[in-house]
């Protein structure tokens, strides 16, 4: 009886606090009305500054690839395809060395990183 007393006075209290906001909101209609323009300007102006990605691009000289071959592919079928991609990494002249690892974590999958030259020896980036 006495948890339910506790929270019955919050419920209550919550509830007269908010009658008194509202009653104050109301009253004040308009100062609230500037104020919601005012955020929503400020909104718009902060939305407007940000740049447009999550994060700033960075190039962190890695390249990273994911293969999937079809379900049920063998270990050579994934491995034919893998050295197919470690043909095209070769050819990348920013690419200095790389490995493909086949098989992880199921037989039909292969990933394969590439390292890239430091950023004073190449033109491109890494993107």
């Amino acid at each position: 009886m006495a948890v339910y007393n506790i929270i019955e006075k919050f419920i209550v209290g919550m509830t007269n606090g908010y009658r008194r906001l509202l009653i104050l909101a109301l009253r004040g209609s308009v100062v609230v009305g500037l104020g919601v323009l005012l955020v929503a300007a400020a909104a718009w102006f902060l939305f407007g500054a940000l740049k447009s990605e999550l994060a700033p691009v960075e190039d962190r000289g890695v390249i990273l690839s994911i293969g999937m071959a079809p379900e049920g592919s063998t270990v050579a079928y994934t491995d034919r395809y893998a050295r197919m991609m470690e043909d095209t990494l070769a050819k990348v002249p920013e690419v200095e060395r790389y490995i493909s690892i086949i098989g992880y974590p199921a037989v039909s999958q292969v990933i394969s990183f590439a390292s890239l030259k430091d950023w004073g020896e190449r033109e491109r980036k890494q993107q």
